[in-house]
């Protein structure tokens, strides 16, 4: 998905159009053969067999992959893909008390001891991507109820992380979409393909944008338009390309 999204910066449209279909197909797959009727995340498939319980980090990468998704398509099926896995974390995983989460879940098999989704390795641990997911999710007004606090109460070890930021680097990017600056665009229309413009235009000003950017979509009536929010302020909506582009590019790029 990331891929598809540097093919887009890149203008390469053929190329982001494969990335693209590669991306939905293998979503797809996970979603329907690796996650069970009860929220269950597997992670392995040999021989058409797929078994084993899946760890934080294999739900949060999934997760992560159908909010990416959703911006991608904006197909809503995607981001209430990644609310059932972040709700399923929140009720599985998340540490007592809400400062941190379990690599392991609590209904998954018993353990001496249950160790916590930390730092970053080899991979990024499920800690980073798990928070960014439950900050996106609650940047469209959709999140699980207690996924702020949930992150929020995370990004606590921004100290450890700010002495190792390489251990911590997942952590820290997800930080980002918590600060004030963060911005997030909703976009308003009959259907997706109604606000197809003004998605073309957020797509094209996110590579001069510094801060971060999240998108969602949201079926409405009326006329397509826009909705740029920072720090829980939101403009009036948008409706035309150009006033979109300076709404994205004026303070959000300085």
């Amino acid at each position: 998905m990331r891929a598809a999204a540097a093919a887009e910066q890149w203008g390469e449209p053929k190329l982001r159009a494969r990335c693209l279909d590669l991306a939905t197909a293998a979503a797809r797959r996970l979603l329907d053969a690796h996650v069970n009727a009860h929220g269950e995340v597997m992670r392995v498939d040999f021989d058409g067999v797929v078994h084993t319980r899946g760890y934080l980090e294999d739900l949060s990468f999934l997760a992560r992959a159908c909010l990416d998704l959703h911006e991608a398509t904006l197909d809503l099926a995607w981001q209430e893909a990644a609310a059932k896995l972040a709700r399923y974390a929140l009720a599985h995983h998340a540490v007592s008390g809400g400062i941190g989460f379990y690599v392991t879940a609590d209904d998954a098999e018993r353990l001496i001891e249950r160790t916590e989704s930390q730092h970053d390795s080899a991979i990024p641990s499920g800690l980073g991507p798990m928070v960014e997911v439950l900050l996106r999710l609650d940047l469209a007004g959709v999140a699980p109820a207690g996924a702020r606090a949930a992150a929020e109460a995370c990004l606590q070890r921004q100290g450890a992380a700010i002495r190792q930021p390489f251990a911590f680097a997942s952590l820290i990017a997800a930080a980002q979409f918590a600060a004030s600056e963060a911005v997030h665009v909703t976009l308003r229309g009959a259907s997706p393909e109604a606000v197809g413009e003004l998605a073309r235009t957020v797509a094209a000003a996110r590579p001069g944008m510094r801060a971060r950017l999240a998108v969602s979509f949201e079926a409405a009536e009326g006329p397509p338009a826009a909705l740029v929010c920072r720090a829980q302020v939101c403009s009036a909506p948008i409706h035309a390309p150009d006033a979109l582009r300076a709404a994205l590019l004026g303070e959000a790029s300085r």
